[in-house]
């Protein structure tokens, strides 16, 4: 194992570089996953040459390096090398790798307009469930007006893309048949579709529901199995040509899980959907219609969803565009009392620091006051340095 590391004053991050062999790389991810969970990382992997890339706080890194030392020169997966000269060029290759990754848009083509995804701005995804039983009221319309009024007071607020549902996939919520889901879809989506100038998105994992919803006027599809309930998701996504949505669930949508278990919720999240990449691909669906959705809230404890909200940043090694659903959740309960009417602080305070970790696509309930919120932390993380600034500011307070 070759490994590098290197400090960057600026963002107050050191950069790891390691070369080693996909199962030396396991067995030492096994070794420090009780300090990898404690830091907020972020990585990049290159297959090609065996290369991995971890960032992490400045403020954790002599813990973490006395125990990778301890770790590798225990030869518990092999002894640390000192020499650079091989290691030190992929360094500086991956890293400008990584920084064109904070910079780059992805432009995901719809019939409606192009979505462009970058760090420019993020995208709002309103949601608007065609149901009763949903977990939030204030996203149920039941009924066709409703759900036109729903969906033009999102865009109204800023929404960029309006998600349509006909199902809940709430815990312990009825599976409908296709055809019932439909039933539901069809009308909203012919009322809807005139009126707004915006990409509709599909939230189904029925193949056939997202082929009747594309042909009546739908932009995306919005897959929570990520194409693993319906095997001709993937077909419908190819022939149409529209961006797909693969999330990331736990072993299955219904009934959920009740004790889910994961040996690092992070990775196995992101080994998943880099599965589901591949099989998409193999299918025919081309890379720049994919996003990926790390699935919050499906199958996972409340202690899971924010490691996961922590660690989000892993997500970036797979080189798609993020997105997040953490509107008003349970997983909020765990810092604060109350339901899910009491959960639109604790919403935003997750799209802060899922747009931090790499998120730029955000389905959420309330639009507006979200954007706000994160209109100012933007404002504020682009705000000039000022070198006249003084660093002692205690006489000033």
């Amino acid at each position: 194992m070759r490994v590098l590391a290197y400090r960057d004053w600026h963002s107050q991050v050191v950069w790891w570089v390691f070369r080693v062999d996909a199962p030396t790389w396991r067995r030492f991810l096994r070794l420090v996953r009780p300090l990898m969970e404690q830091a907020t990382l972020i990585a990049a992997h290159d297959p090609r040459q065996d290369a991995y890339l971890l960032g992490l706080p400045e403020a954790f890194h002599g813990v973490f390096f006395q125990q990778v030392y301890e770790q590798i020169q225990g030869d518990e997966v092999g002894r640390l090398h000192h020499a650079y000269d091989d290691i030190e060029p992929l360094w500086h290759e991956m890293r400008a790798r990584w920084e064109a990754l904070q910079t780059v848009e992805f432009v995901l083509p719809t019939p409606h307009g192009d979505l462009v995804v970058g760090p420019e701005r993020p995208l709002w995804m309103g949601i608007v469930n065609l149901t009763p039983d949903s977990f939030y009221p204030g996203s149920r319309a039941p009924d066709v007006d409703q759900a036109v009024r729903l969906a033009l007071a999102l865009y109204q607020e800023g929404a960029d893309i309006i998600d349509l549902g006909g199902q809940s996939t709430r815990p312990g919520s009825a599976d409908l048949s296709p055809e019932d889901e439909w039933k539901r879809v069809e009308p909203v989506l012919q009322a809807l579709r005139p009126l707004l100038p915006i990409p509709i998105s599909i939230d189904t994992f029925y193949a056939r529901v997202a082929d009747r919803a594309i042909q009546l006027g739908a932009d995306l599809i919005n897959d929570v199995t990520a194409g693993t309930h319906d095997p001709d998701m993937f077909r419908v996504a190819r022939f149409h040509g529209v961006p797909i949505v693969l999330m990331h669930y736990y072993e299955r949508i219904r009934p959920m899980p009740k004790e889910p278990v994961y040996e690092n919720v992070a990775w196995d999240v992101v080994r998943f959907l880099r599965q589901r990449i591949e099989a998409a691909l193999q299918a025919g669906v081309r890379l720049e219609q994919i996003v990926v959705d790390p699935g919050i809230g499906f199958g996972k404890k409340p202690e899971h969803n924010l490691q996961l909200i922590r660690h989000l940043g892993l997500l970036q090694s797979l080189g798609r565009p993020i997105l997040v659903g953490p509107s008003r959740k349970s997983f909020m309960a765990y810092a604060h009392a109350g339901g899910p009417e009491d959960r639109l602080e604790g919403t935003l305070a997750a799209c802060v620091w899922a747009w931090m970790a790499g998120a730029r696509i955000f389905r959420v309930h309330d639009v507006w006051p979200l954007r706000k919120g994160l209109a100012v932390w933007l404002a504020i993380q682009r705000a000039r340095y000022d070198p006249s600034m003084p660093w002692n500011l205690r006489g000033w307070l």
